[in-house]
Parts: structure tokens; sequence; C-alpha cells
């Protein structure tokens, strides 16, 4: 089955190891250093999925509802 988001996935999948060997307290400095900057590695992960201006309108979209939730 072809996936849509792979690089979204390999993320996520990524993320669920670390999160896996943090519950057993194993985690690496490498992985810390992942968990720190994950907004990054899931932006990159949709741009390099959906394109650039398909992402910056996904990320318009979800600041629009965050400004109109948070009344800003």
């Amino acid at each position: 089955m072809y996936k849509i988001c792979k690089e979204l996935s390999k993320t996520l999948e990524k993320v669920e190891q670390i999160v896996d060997r943090q519950s057993r307290n194993e985690t690496t400095r490498e992985d810390e250093k992942y968990m720190d900057d994950l907004d990054f590695a899931v932006s990159k992960s949709i741009v390099l999925d959906l394109g650039k201006s398909r992402s910056l309108q996904i990320a318009h979209h979800i600041l629009a509802h965050y400004v109109d939730e948070e009344g800003c």
C-alpha cells in the first residue's frame, strides 16, 4: 500500500520508538535532541510529503483556528 505521508509516517514511527525508550529510561542524547526539535522534524516531513505551497496553506489554516480558539 502506498503511503501518502511517507516522511511524516517515518517521523512518527521514530517518535514512537523514542517514547518507548523513554518509558524504559533508555534514551540517548540524540533521542533527547530529536524530541527537543520535534516541531522541525514534523514540519520538514510535511513539506517533503505535501510540498511547500500546500504545507503553507495547512499552516495558515492551523493558525487561523488557533487565533479563533484563543481569542487573539
